[in-house]
């Protein structure tokens, strides 16, 4: 059979289609001829009617013919030659992608290799930070499996500065934490799947053309600062349930040639995201809290946690918990943030329970957001239990700082335990609890059963460690004396008493290797308003530590800026209101702004003042200087605390040092605590009949309670 066209055999010339064709009407033509002898042997005829035209031959060799298949042939020589310009086009594409790329990188290694080539030490250092570029080099050719298009939803959070994500940030200098919902997973170790809750939000939504979310973000460690804490995320239901975009395989071919920033490819194919302005302001691991909630703010529907290692340019990396080093992490789930820090994850006692506590304004009014994780109960149900969220009825900060508030329930505890009742603060536990576990709607009476879980976990455990988080909207962190909820009764709040863990505003956590050797004791010989036999016993701690008497030594240890390369204590006892510090002159007080000496990490100190926990005012200036010039461990009281009680801590507490120093002993800094208010309550037990027991239940040891004493080979 004649084919014009057979598959993919190749295209003949137009005359080497036609030739055949032309042969073959020659043959058909000669054929229905008769022979010649045929003709001459035929008798004569009667003349006949004149023969009919032949017929022209079958595909004869027309001009339109040959037009048709030159326009075919030219047709085709077309495509073909713009088939090679396009091939051509994108291989150069591609070489001036790849050498641009190499140059780069190659700048990058040349610019590492000079460094290592002038630091005279840290070579494993440079090394591995070589090998880590290494693996970014082949990760930007093509060795990083592409994003593929899932079929749940999936959060994702990075950290980004100028537009590129980072896996590590640097101390003092500002990002962007991202937020994102997608079916795509961009990320290994910054993607998770969305809780149960945001699907079944989204599935019952799915007639909708937008689901909106409010987005709640704090710190949980202080070394980041948030310039917004709440955020919209509008969901596109469109980008989770409709099909692909036309160009969506396009742009995943981009990203994974690199070629397409993540932002860029992001905003192709989320649903939805919020970012929020991060500023860092200390080096460590650094953790960051997201709370998912509804529309109203009223619901809470999902909880992250995304962390990240601070730096320095000339430190290496911190290794953060079990994570990569050199890589930001995000968990899902309230089990992330049980732990009360992630430099200290490996070395705490794991914690009953941790309250996690931060101040927003839903629906105009500011509220306090109380997240609760019961631990026991969280892992034995795989996480569908143990989690507790609701908004109290009033803010809790302005409980702890107004006078009319708190303290009327405190003035009259002490009242009661002065004469003797050892039940002095019971009313303080129950109403405090009613105030934290209040619930400001009228659905499902979460608040009753953290109550319950609460009370069982402490019933459980013959040392309950309880993590307290409290921070203001402003991101400001302040502290809450949930130790007084385990204060003695005929019906308790919780039956024994607590170890609370609250971190101090930056944490630093030093490990089992720092220890105070050093100690201060700004102890003066006269205090205003106490009479001056109570500080006869501060003679008996001659020689445990340097001496401050006065205003004027007090500012020049404050202002002292010489190094000091091991941890320290400072027992200072002191009138304090509204951020400054005196003795007996009010005039000569010394403010925080006096502040400039630099303290060791691992560095303690017991500030035996009035409100220096206070969130009223600047009463928290002390404790939050502090902390920022190096102190990991403090004892503070958020009331105005009574001067003689002060004083006998102050003492007390100079005392077991002395007794630690003279036994070789090495207690905690927690367990120098409770020995010192041991002592004071048997001192005022002894001398005014008091009972005093609970007294101590108002302080909070905030900051690393875990910081030993120097035995004494150690202390020089």
């Amino acid at each position: 059979m004649l084919r014009l066209c057979s598959g993919n055999e190749p295209r003949k010339s137009s005359w080497g289609r036609i030739l055949p064709v032309l042969l073959l009407g020659l043959v058909l033509a000669n054929c229905s001829k008769a022979p010649p002898s045929e003709q001459a042997a035929a008798p004569a005829a009667a003349p006949a009617a004149p023969a009919p035209a032949a017929p022209a031959p079958p595909m004869a060799a027309s001009p339109d013919w040959q037009a048709e298949y030159e326009a075919l042939e030219r047709r085709d020589a077309e495509n073909i030659k713009e088939r090679e310009r396009k091939v051509s086009a994108a291989r150069t594409l591609r070489k001036e992608r790849e050498a641009v790329m190499k140059e780069r990188m190659e700048r990058e290694l040349a610019y590492r290799e000079s460094r290592k080539a002038v630091e005279s030490t840290g070579k494993e250092k440079f090394d591995d930070e070589l090998e880590e570029l290494l693996k970014v080099v082949k990760m930007a050719n093509g060795g990083e499996k592409a994003p593929s298009r899932g079929t749940e939803p999936a959060w994702n959070a990075w950290f980004e500065r100028g537009g590129q994500p980072v896996d590590v940030l640097y101390a003092k200098k500002s990002y962007e934490l991202a937020l994102d919902l997608s079916l795509y997973r961009y990320f290994a170790q910054l993607s998770a799947g969305a809780g149960p809750q945001v699907s079944r939000s989204l599935m019952d939504s799915r007639g909708l053309k937008s689901v909106r979310f409010k987005v709640r973000a704090f710190s949980l460690d202080g070394k980041l600062r948030l310039n917004n804490t709440e955020s919209e995320l509008d969901a596109k239901m469109a980008r989770l349930f409709g099909p692909p975009a036309d160009d969506e395989q396009e742009r995943v071919r981009q990203y994974q040639e690199r070629s397409l920033s993540l932002a860029d490819f992001a905003r192709g194919v989320q649903a939805g995201e919020v970012r929020f302005g991060v500023v860092v302001l200390a080096t460590g691991c650094a953790a960051v809290a997201l709370s998912v909630w509804d529309e109203t703010g009223l619901s809470p529907l999902d909880h992250l946690v995304v962390s990240v290692p601070v730096a320095t340019p000339d430190k290496p990396v911190p290794t953060c918990g079990s994570a990569d080093a050199a890589r930001a992490v995000v968990e899902q789930g309230a089990a992330a943030m049980l732990q009360v820090s992630i430099d200290r994850a490996a070395l705490e006692p794991v914690p009953a329970v941790s309250f996690h506590l931060f101040e927003t304004s839903v629906l105009g009014r500011p509220r306090t957001v109380v997240f609760m994780i019961e631990r026991s109960a969280y892992k034995r149900s795989n996480g569908k239990d143990g989690v507790y969220t609701w908004l109290t009825e009033s803010l809790l900060s302005d409980y702890l700082a107004r006078p009319d508030q708190l303290r009327v329930q405190i003035e009259e505890a002490r009242s009661k335990s002065t004469h003797k009742d050892v039940h002095g603060y019971a009313a303080v536990a129950h109403e405090l609890a009613t105030k934290l576990f209040s619930q400001d709607d009228d659905g499902e009476n979460v608040t009753g059963r953290a109550r319950e879980a609460l009370r069982r976990a402490v019933a459980a455990n013959t040392d309950p460690v309880i993590v307290a988080r409290m921070v203001t909207a402003n991101g400001e962190r302040i502290f809450i004396p949930l130790g007084l909820l385990g204060a003695r009764g005929d019906t308790p709040v919780v039956v024994r008493p607590m170890r609370v863990i609250e971190p101090m505003p930056v944490e630093r956590y030093s490990g089992k290797s720092a220890c105070i050797g050093t100690w201060t004791l700004a102890v003066p010989e006269q205090l205003e308003g106490i009479d001056d036999t109570e500080l006869h016993d501060v003679a008996k701690l001659t020689g445990l530590a340097a001496r401050v008497k006065s205003e004027g030594e007090l500012s020049q240890y404050m202002k002292d800026t010489s190094t000091h390369g091991k941890p320290e204590g400072l027992i200072l006892l002191a009138h304090h209101s509204a951020g400054y510090l005196w003795f007996t002159d009010k005039a000569a007080r010394v403010g925080r702004e006096q502040l400039t000496r630099r303290f060791a990490p691992g560095s303690v100190a017991v500030l035996s003042a009035c409100t220096t926990a206070s969130p009223e005012g600047d009463n928290l200036a002390w404790a939050t200087k502090l902390n920022r010039q190096g102190v990991d461990a403090m004892v503070v009281s958020p009331f105005p605390v009574p001067a003689n009680y002060a004083a006998r801590l102050a003492l007390e507490f100079g005392a077991a040092v002395r007794n630690a120093r003279a036994t070789g002993a090495t207690p905690t800094f927690l367990e120098l605590f409770r020995s010192a208010t041991e002592a004071t309550a048997t001192y005022f037990r002894d001398k005014y009949s008091a009972s005093y027991d609970e007294l101590a239940l108002e302080f909070v040891v905030a900051g690393d309670p875990s910081l030993r004493v120097c035995a004494n080979n150690l202390e020089e």
